[in-house]
């Protein structure tokens, strides 16, 4: 699920959806299913204000130091790549999925790293 749409409520909305049919968060077993890790997911530095830019972006600007990281220098690491632009940053979409079932009630999630 792309960062937008996790920043624009669908999760939210989704748990409010349970909540109206009378079930409870706590009984919920949520999982992040596969999906793009920060080691690969580069993005501007743009990328950051765009979130904050759409509803529900305050979200993001309180959890950016866990959801943003920055590489600098040599990477010594062939699986992980360097920054094609200067001020470019990862983004953790998992932490980011975590944060909201978090925030919502859900728990912080677990599982597969």
């Amino acid at each position: 699920m792309p960062a937008g749409r996790l920043v624009s409520g669908i999760v939210d909305n989704s748990l409010a959806c349970f909540r109206q049919q009378g079930v409870a968060l706590a009984d919920l077993v949520i999982a992040v299913g596969p999906h793009i890790h920060p080691c690969c997911y580069e993005v501007s530095a743009g990328f950051y204000q765009q979130l904050l830019d759409q509803p529900g972006g305050d979200r993001v600007a309180r959890h950016r130091q866990r959801l943003f990281h920055s590489r600098s220098g040599p990477v010594s690491d062939p699986l992980k790549a360097a920054a094609r632009g200067s001020d470019n940053l990862w983004f953790d979409l998992r932490a980011f999925a975590e944060a909201i079932f978090a925030e919502a009630g859900g728990g912080g999630g677990a599982g597969e790293r």
